[in-house]
This record gives C-alpha cells, structure tokens and sequence, in this order.
C-alpha cells in the first residue's frame, strides 16, 4: 500500500485511507476538501464530511476555514485566478459547510427533508437517559407477572436496584449488544429455549429435572449414608464434611424451582457432590451396585440429578464440568424480554412527546434512503459531490447503509478514512465486517495509508512498532486478517543531543519504552499497598526527567481508574510537581473546591477560630500548622 500525497491524489475516484494514530490525518482531510473546491469547483456545500464526535467536527470545520483563509492570502501563486476565486466563495460562504457528526448529519436530513425522510414535524432531540430512565421504573412498577426466577437469576449480578436499573437504560442506548449474533458472551437461540421449556416442565411437576429432585428426595439424605458410601469406596471426605454434603442434598431435593436448583451453595460444592455418583464411583474401580440398598439408592438418585442439570453446564476442553450457566442464560431471558418491553415503552413515551433520540436519527434516515419510494436519497445525491467519512473502522450496519446508498454511485466520490486496528466501538454496533465490505465495495478505488507519525518522539515510535509488532494479530469475524504495519517518526521528532550512545554508533534506534517488573514476595502485599509503590516510581522518574529538563506538559500519564488518577496527583503533589488530571471528575467534589468553600465559610464566621485556622491550613493560604502556632502565640489569630 503506498503514502498518500494529497498532491497526486485522483480526485475523481474513490479513496480508502488508512491513518495510524498521529499521522496527520486531520491536515490531510482538510487539504482534500481545498483541492476538491479548487480544481473540482465544489461548492463548499457539496463537500460532506463525517467525524466521529462533535469535538472532532469543530476541530475539523476550524482547520477547513483557517486554511481556506490562509491559503487565499499566502498561496495565490499556487492557483490560478478562477481556482483563487472558487476559495474566495468558499471563504465567504464557509457557514454553508457540511461537517457533522453522523447523528447531526441524520438529524440534518430530517430536519431539511420532512417530507421525503417522513418524518413528525416539530420533533426534538432529546437526551435520551432519563427518559429510559422512566420507562425503565414504570416497567417495574407494573411487571410482577414479569418478575419470575429469570428475573432472581439477572438480579444476581445486579443486586442493587440502582444498578438494574441503569444496566437497562445502557442497554437501551445500546441496543446492538443484544442483536450481535457472533457475541460469545451471548447465549444462543437454542440454550434459550432449552431454558424455557425445562423452567415450564418444572413448573408444570414433569421434566427430567423435576423428576430428578423428586427421587432425590425419596433418598434417606443423612450424614450417615455419606459417610457410609465416602468410607466403603475410599472417597477421601474428612468427617466434617458428610454433614455438610448431606444438608446440600436435602437443599437440593427441596428446590421448588429451576432457580433453588441451581443454589450458589450447591453449584460452589458440586465438584464434591459429583463424587457421590456412580461414574465417578466406577472410575475408583468401584461397582456401585455393591453398596447397600440405601447407599446405592442415593448414588443412583445424585446421578440422575447430575445428569439431569448438565444441560447447563459449562465444559473445559477436556468435557469436564467446571460451572454452570443457568443463571447466566436464565438472567440473558429476563433482559431480552424486559428490554423489549421497556422499549415499548420508551417508544410511546417518545412518541407522545414527539421525541427522537440518537438511534431513532440513524434509523429513520437509513429507512428513508433504502425505500425505493422514498426521494430522499435523490435529494442527498443531488446534493452532494464527494463524502469523507472519518473513523471509519467504527461504522455499524445502518450507517454503512446510509453511506453506501447516496454515495456509492460512479456520479459520487466516497474517501474512506480509518485503521481497523484502532476499532473500539463494537459494544455500540460497530463491525469491522462492514468496513472490509465496504472496502471491497468501492470500485474504482485508490488505497493508501498515513505512515508517518508527527505526534511522538523516534524513540517512541520505534517502541511502539517493536512491541505491537509481536502481540498484535487480529482475525475479524468474517476472517479478515489484522496485523499491526509499523509507522515511522518525523524526522523533526528526533530528539537532539550532544551524547552518542554505543547504540547510536551501531546504527541501533533506542526505543523509547522501559517495562518495569516489580517482584512481590509477600502474599499480603494489597493492591492498593502495589499501586502506592507504582505511583513513586512514577513521581521519581518524572522528578529525574523534569530535572534534565523536560517541561510537565509534555507527561502524560495513563491510569487504570478515575481513583488511580487522583492518588497519583496526591504523589506528584507531595513532590512540587504540577499536574492537571483530565477525566470524568465533578469540579464540585475536588479538594480544591472543598478547600476554597472552607476559606468562604471562613470570612463568613470570623470569630470562630477553628473555622479560621482550617481555612489557613488549606493551599490557598500556604500556612503550615507550625506557621499558625506560631502566629497564634504571637497575636490574636482572629485579626488576620
């Protein structure tokens, strides 16, 4: 695959581009839509870009009109004068750019064509959690025939309301989780109805399970007849636990449905109780039929139970049972049929109040552009020249149908700009199936890559290559093969120093990337106790390097949670180093904040000497508590 240069790029044929992280992907996308206004004469609003995020889409419409303007005032020898004055118009008409993310430019469409995308008039967009939100609570509320042993088995994991409740409105949000057939995680169609038919036969007092709980509880289930079978067949039990396996046993012969089966107690002990049939018997060199009537009874019952259950079990490669997946696949069966029904809900909810949310924007104008009725997609190619569209690898199904409808025409030009290495949305639907057929959809087609990164330093780069080189390989799910293509650095990236290395002599690049093992010979050794060595190993190094010169801002740090991050700034505070933290953090619940509304809630009580010294102590102040002894020995405290 070769480099792009915009230069020699034809612009009259379709584009596929693939840009590692750093390679100049935004500067060339914006160079492209100046070639296409001057040497095609595109009307800036023939030019459709498509960005992942809103941020992404500012960036990309500021950089557009900045080059715009500085190409018309510092590159006029590069162009002649009509192609000068087509940049001019572009310039001038630049608020008629056509740069969206793909849910704006959905709604663009709905909202510009009403009458072709069918669409309510009037209608807004809303944030669509706390709607789900109350669809979510009204189900509840009115779900009791709902609320069966499926609905225990999915509380399980969620055993706070708050929890469930928000496990569906991210579902609802999220809707592709539950339709990718390929998902592992998922059970299938076929485990789903083995499920409900064997939860309708127990309930109904029939089926090979309830069968097998009734003759287990015909068994004589006492400590005694364990210890009977454990001793004569040389099982190994220790005393105190014949006791135990017995009242598991009577729990089990008591389930009054597929749920109390499936006891966290039982399943945690089954290895155990698995010792107890006539397989495993046989396999000590042991004729089960040998033990006495009550012994061989109780054998032959937990055997037929075993068997019975292990519809649901979980097998390793070797067949051997290692858990079981009823409540997962019981848990799976209430979500998909309460999912549906909240859906139902939400969709009413929205209706009544004319509202659309995210998804609603992508399906309603996929389903307008894919109706042979529908003049939808006339209109949107006729409007339009050339599409870019960024991130590609992200795309989901509807989306690449929207795409592929208006532009994938020999009127239309299509630049696919993305790195199926960097795909990271599949839980939202994203398919990296879709961009290998979209891929081999185009035709003519010019394939290319981004391989140079400006971001980081040679020695990174170089580590980074040398690294993902040998771990990464990826097969998609309709057998595409991945593999990681090395990138190379600017040439201004490389760092200059007087000091030759041997390396360097030998014509050796150093890699920029140290891999630290820590030993851990104490098994009481916490993680938190790990993470505080980490986070000094880290404030040292940037010590070292802001010494040798290195400004703070150009550190980054990646941390694994929101609370490693704070625990390093305290660790690079203690240090006198300046750190900025940039995550999901309210403002409000900083120390910062508290700091600053106790020096508030100081001027307002400034007789209280407490309050006053707490405010003193704070950063703002700077005093340290040996400071305010001193100055409250010295004179009165309040009058400061």
């Amino acid at each position: 695959m070769e480099d792009l240069e915009i230069s020699k790029v034809n612009l009259d044929r379709n584009m596929v581009i693939k840009a590692s992280a750093g390679t100049g992907k935004t500067w060339s996308l914006e160079h492209l839509v100046i070639r296409y206004i001057a040497e095609k004469g595109y009307d800036i609003s023939e030019i459709l870009a498509v960005t992942f995020t809103e941020k992404a889409a500012l960036e990309l419409k500021s950089r557009i009109r900045a080059l715009l303007r500085e190409t018309i005032n510092e590159s006029s020898d590069l162009y002649s004068r009509r192609e000068l004055e087509r940049l001019r118009k572009a310039f001038t008409g630049f608020s008629d750019a056509q740069i969206f993310t793909i849910h704006a430019f959905c709604q663009s469409c709905i909202k510009n064509y009403p009458f072709e995308s069918k669409a309510a008039f009037r209608t807004a967009i809303m944030d669509s959690k706390d709607l789900y939100r109350e669809a979510v609570l009204d189900y509840f509320r009115t779900a009791e025939d709902d609320l069966d042993t499926c609905y225990l088995s999915f509380r399980k994991n969620n055993k706070e309301f708050e929890d469930a409740a928000g496990f569906f409105v991210s579902l609802l949000e999220n809707p592709s989780v539950l339709e990718a057939e390929d998902n592992t995680v998922i059970p299938g169609k076929e485990d789903v109805a083995k499920l409900e038919e064997s939860i309708f036969m127990f309930n109904n007092a029939s089926g090979p399970v309830y069968q097998a709980v009734r003759a287990l509880g015909e068994c004589v289930l006492d400590s005694g007849t364990v210890e009977n079978i454990s001793k004569t067949v040389k099982l190994g039990f220790r005393d105190s636990t014949f006791e135990k396996l017995a009242a598991l046993l009577r729990l089990a012969a008591s389930s009054q449905s597929l749920y109390e089966v499936f006891s966290d107690d039982f399943i945690s002990d089954a290895g155990r109780l698995r010792k107890l049939t006539t397989g495993f018997i046989r396999g000590k060199g042991f004729d089960p039929e040998s033990l006495d009537n009550k012994s061989f009874y109780l054998v032959k019952a937990v055997s037929d139970f075993f068997n019975a259950i292990d519809m649901f079990a979980d097998r390793d490669e070797n067949g051997s049972v290692i858990n079981y997946l009823y409540h997962n696949i019981a848990g799976f069966t209430f979500i998909k049929k309460a999912s549906e029904k909240i859906k139902s809900i939400a969709e009413r909810k929205k209706k009544s109040a004319s509202l659309l949310d995210f998804n609603d924007l992508i399906r309603i104008t996929r389903d307008s552009v894919c109706n042979p009725d529908s003049s939808l997609n006339a209109e949107l190619m006729r409007k339009y020249k050339v599409v870019l569209v960024d991130e590609f690898q992200d795309t989901d199904l509807s989306q690449w149908e929207i795409f592929s409808r208006i532009f994938n025409q020999k009127s239309h030009v299509m630049i696919l700009i993305g790195d199926p290495k960097q795909s990271i949305y599949r839980f939202r639907g994203a398919d990296l199936e879709i961009y290998f057929r979209a891929v081999e959809s185009l035709s003519p087609v010019s394939r290319c890559r981004l391989a140079t990164c400006y971001r980081s330093a040679e020695s990174v780069v170089s580590g980074i290559n040398d690294i993902f080189s040998r771990v990464f390989s990826y097969t998609s799910g309709g057998g595409h093969r991945i593999n990681y293509a090395d990138v190379r650095s600017a040439p201004e990236n490389k760092v200059k120093t007087d000091a030759i290395t041997d390396n360097e002599k030998a014509g050796v690049i150093e890699t920029g990337i140290e891999i630290l093992g820590l030993e851990n010979n104490s098994e009481s050794s916490s993680k938190e106790k790990i993470s505080v060595i980490i986070e000094n190993i880290y404030a040292d190094e940037i010590s070292s390097l802001l010494v040798n010169g290195i400004s703070p801002s150009d550190i980054c740090i990646l941390m694994e949670a929101n609370s490693d991050c704070i625990s390093m700034l305290d660790a690079l505070k203690e240090r006198n180093i300046p750190s900025v933290y940039e995550g999901d953090i309210n403002l409000f619940e900083s120390a910062e904040s508290a700091q600053f509304a106790d020096f508030l809630y100081a001027l307002s009580q400034p007789a209280s000497i407490p309050v006053l010294k707490k405010a003193l102590f704070s950063d703002f102040s700077g005093f340290s508590q040996e400071a305010i002894l001193r100055i409250e020995k010295a004179t009165r405290i309040e009058r400061l």
